[in-house]
């Protein structure tokens, strides 16, 4: 095997676990698939922020497989095409919100 043919295959293995990495911030963030930002700036900040939460919940032992498993429930866009909730993932994310603001405050 040559030496270009070695770096692709370390190169494609990386991109692998990159590719993993993103696909479980979109698992638990659903957001994620939503964007809508102008800048790389913007991206990589809303990137950072969602792996830090995704590690905080790892440290509070709430692991993805634990809301991965639910089907996926239709998306409903209101009239200027934005995503709207339904009131079952409505409570979940506040449940999950509020979960971190009793954290956080003590």
């Amino acid at each position: 095997m040559g030496r270009r043919c070695e770096e692709r295959q370390i190169i494609s293995c990386k991109r692998v676990v990159i590719e993993n990495a993103f696909g479980l911030l979109k698992g638990r963030w659903k957001r994620l698939h939503y964007i809508d930002v102008n800048t790389v700036e913007k991206i990589c900040s809303r990137i950072t922020a969602a792996c830090v939460l995704h590690n905080f919940c790892i440290l509070q032992d709430d692991y993805l497989e634990d809301i991965v498993g639910e089907p996926e429930e239709p998306t409903i866009l209101n009239v200027s095409g934005e995503r709207v909730p339904n009131d079952r993932q409505y409570r979940l994310a506040q449940e999950k919100r509020n979960e971190i603001k009793e954290y956080l405050n003590h």
